[in-house]
């Protein structure tokens, strides 16, 4: 039996390759035995172009009705091997021929006929076992992890142009900063350098700036850093942090109303929106104080304190002094406050202080408010500060973070970000409208957003110690969300606790430098003091003197002769010091001296 494969679909329908035998069986239903039909051989079969082939319209082919089906019996059809479409042997099944054969030369020598045996089970070649086998063997007589997969992907075909991106390195950042920018650089087409980008040849990162960091603000990093560290651990191979509970982050931040671009997703037929505004440069702005510690649950996972201390706007309310096209005079308006230290004090002495006795759980120990080194903020030391937190029963202390570290304060850190984005989805207009949804923002923010924020935060400090108290770093991905849901996120990261001992170090040898300059500059200072003391001395023994020129000094008590005969008197100037009294004086010329001997 010949199978043309050029025929229509309708004319095959005594062979059917999909049947399966777990279906039902037709009874008295005689088909051709397998061996009965004739295969062509797949070097015969001439197949057609894809351009020449005419495929029959659906309403064109006429369907057998399911009783003029002869099936065959399920006994004599023979399932197509899963790679039967394709020349090459899949991963899994040359990995199942060396497997089957591996397990037969347990107890004997592996033979053709057992090389045979599987090539039939796997519809493949002799030789294609053959080289299966003797890959395997050749690795594992190598000691090596034994791998007959298929190794022609990415080594066969038609090679890729080599576009010469070996060559990025040396093209300056700012001329490669879009694609297109870098295709102008290399001479290539920008289609092209974007396949090879969605192909993982190339990468896209974005740089954003961070503080400058001087030695001693790395060193002062590294000591805010182990000091977060439960001490009772250090001995461990890995250390942990402390709970960090009983700190508040406090931070200033500017919401805006608006940004100057915005992306929105409209359908084709939309109109564009259109945003105005007065002054570009003036988009309308509020600062906020917040703060807010890390959030607290129960046993039974339930949230008893959710971290969020309060936020507050800088602004008050104020009577228009004048009549304007807006508003009339004596009528209320916000307007922004000028954040001085002061204000400051106010803030933090009437709002944030109160909040906390308010809203902390009921336990005991100290609480620390954490906040950066801006020239605004309150100093630990304040009368007023202490008296405040005297009044409201709390153990209340001021901590202040490492200079130029905005990464280790939770606020900077992410949550101002995400209040900034909830913010721009209410589309204030006015500052009442953006301290309204600046507000809603953070009563709404998901409890569990501020978790991961914390943890986070120990990454970062784990990062710190890593990079010996740099911040080129990047943050690590953990997967806190995944952890989250399924319950399984720690609150308290340990880390290598070689990170934490090499901190250590690194500390004390500054420590032990800075003692070592501190003595060389107290010797210094012993030393310019005897200077200055010897050199009192030595003028109050000879006396002042009179500066010639650059190169003459004359003693003052023999200034009177020299007039007469100064060839005697004249010594080499050397240096002396500013501290001995010296008298600078206009010497006359000779025609002035000839003029006063003249008598009168």
């Amino acid at each position: 039996m010949d199978l043309d494969l050029n025929l229509p679909p309708q004319v095959v329908t005594y062979l059917d390759l999909n049947f399966s035998p777990h279906e039902e069986e037709e009874e008295d239903v005689e088909m051709p035995k397998a061996e009965d039909v004739e295969m062509p051989e797949a070097e015969d079969v001439e197949m057609p172009e894809a351009e020449d082939v005419q495929m029959p319209q659906a309403e064109d082919v006429e369907m057998p009705e399911a009783e003029d089906v002869e099936m065959p019996e399920a006994e004599d059809v023979e399932i197509p091997a899963a790679h039967a479409q394709s020349r090459e042997l899949p991963d899994s099944h040359r990995f199942a021929a060396y497997i089957a054969l591996k397990a037969l030369g347990n107890d004997r020598k592996i033979a053709k006929a057992d090389k045979e045996l599987v090539a039939t089970l796997l519809k493949t070649s002799l030789s294609t076992i053959e080289r299966i086998w003797r890959k395997g063997r050749e690795q594992e007589i190598k000691q090596l992890e034994v791998d007959v997969s298929n190794q022609k992907r990415g080594r066969c075909g038609r090679k890729r142009a080599d576009l010469g991106l070996s060559r990025m390195p040396s093209i300056p950042l700012n001329k490669r900063s879009t694609l297109r920018a870098l295709a102008r650089e290399l001479g290539v087409a920008y289609a092209t350098l974007q396949r090879r980008f969605q192909w993982g040849k190339i990468r896209r990162h974005t740089s954003t700036l961070k503080p400058a960091l001087k030695p001693e603000n790395k060193i002062a990093r590294l000591k805010f850093c182990t000091s977060m560290i439960d001490q009772t651990t250090t001995a461990e191979a890995e250390p942990s942090f402390l709970s960090m509970e009983n700190i508040v982050h406090i931070d200033e931040k500017w919401f805006d109303m608006t940004k100057r671009s915005r992306k929105y997703y409209l359908l084709p037929e939309e109109q564009d929106p259109v945003r105005t505004i007065h002054n570009k440069n003036s988009i309308g702005k509020v600062m906020f104080l917040t703060a807010v510690a890390k959030p607290r649950y129960n046993e039974q996972k339930k949230v008893m304190f959710d971290g969020k201390i309060g936020i507050w706007a800088f602004v008050e309310e104020t009577a228009a002094k004048n009549n304007s096209k807006n508003k009339l005079k004596g009528t209320m308006e916000l307007k922004t406050i000028i954040v001085t230290r002061n204000v400051m004090r106010e803030f933090l002495c009437e709002k944030v202080i109160p909040a906390i006795a308010y809203l902390w759980p009921d336990d005991e120990g100290t609480i620390f408010i954490q906040q950066d080194n801006a020239r605004t903020h309150v100093l630990p030391n304040d009368p007023i500060f202490l008296a405040a937190v005297k009044e409201s029963g709390r153990d209340i202390k001021l901590l202040q973070q490492p200079p130029n570290s905005p990464d280790l304060n939770a606020l900077d850190l992410g949550f101002f970000s995400s209040i900034q984005s909830l913010t721009v989805q209410y589309a204030p207009t006015t500052l009442k409208e953006l301290i309204e949804s600046v507000e809603q923002a953070f009563d709404g923010y998901d409890v569990d957003t501020l978790v991961r924020v914390f943890i986070t935060l120990q990454t970062v400090m784990i990062e710190v110690m890593r990079v010996e108290g740099d911040n080129t770093y990047d943050i690590k991905h953990m997967g806190k969300v995944k952890l989250q849901r399924e319950g399984n996120l720690p609150m308290i990261l340990a880390f290598d606790g070689t990170y934490y001992r090499k901190s250590l170090e690194i500390i004390a040898n500054h420590e032990a430098a800075l003692d070592s300059l501190n003595k060389q500059e107290e010797e210094q200072k012993k030393d310019n003091k005897m200077k200055e003391h010897n050199i009192k001395r030595k003028a109050r023994r000879i006396g002042p003197r009179v500066i010639v020129d650059n190169e003459t000094i004359i003693p003052g008590s023999l200034y009177a002769t020299w007039l007469d005969d100064p060839s005697d008197l004249v010594s080499r100037r050397r240096r002396i010091s500013s501290l001995s009294q010296e008298i600078v004086v206009k010497l006359p010329s000779q025609h002035e001296i000839q003029e006063w001997r003249q008598p009168m």
